[in-house]
């Protein structure tokens, strides 16, 4: 298998993994043959690359299950969207996706790393956030934290540029506490504030 770019498809190559869409939908499934029209399709969607099959049946596996992705995709889509609304931040829902991804990873032996994010460019923060957040349990994982302070990291994690909901600037500082302002408000725990405002620090503390 092996990773193309949009420009470079040909008609007749197999997909080798199924591409989902900025809803979480599926758009194409792993397996089908690629036509022009499909081609054309992923470009609408503003895809920059898909897996195709190099037909030696290698599959790219993720760190975890697309039913577990894409309901951490839709969930944290969603709360946000109601954030950048003016609602507060439903943290019941996002511990519970965050929960299942924890429990997933905790169950698996030994995970290879794939967090190639194939959505399309306007679900950036979304797609970005989840696999931050994947990312933070696994640095957790390797080292030996806790199923509660696994949840405090992602937490973290997923929330860290919530404060891009409030700003169309791409500044790391005024994101960093427009995020932290409002997430003061709703209840976090400093074990998960404190990482949030830190994340954009440097060495030497500035």
């Amino acid at each position: 298998m092996r990773l193309v770019a949009i420009e470079d498809l040909k008609p007749g190559l197999i997909l080798g993994k199924t591409v989902v869409g900025n809803q979480g939908q599926i758009l194409l499934r792993q397996g089908v043959k690629l036509t022009a029209g499909y081609i054309q399709y992923l470009e609408n969607y503003s895809f920059t690359a898909v897996y195709i099959s190099s037909g030696r049946g290698v599959v790219v596996e993720d760190v975890v299950s697309d039913e577990t992705r894409l309901r951490a995709l839709r969930e944290t889509r969603r709360v946000l969207a109601k954030v950048k609304r003016g609602a507060p931040l439903e943290v019941g829902e996002i511990n519970k996706v965050l929960v299942a991804v924890i429990d997933e990873l905790l169950l698996q032996d030994d995970v290879m790393v794939n967090l190639v994010d194939l959505r399309s460019f306007d679900e950036e923060l979304f797609g970005h956030s989840v696999n931050v957040a994947i990312l933070a349990v696994l640095a957790g994982m390797e080292n030996n934290f806790q199923k509660e302070k696994l949840k405090d990291l992602a937490q973290a994690a997923l929330l860290h540029d919530l404060g891009y909901l409030f700003t169309a600037e791409k500044n790391s500082a005024e994101h960093v506490h427009l995020g932290l302002d409002f997430l003061r408000k709703s209840g976090l725990k400093a074990s998960v504030l404190e990482p949030i405002f830190q994340h954009h620090e440097r060495w030497d503390g500035n």
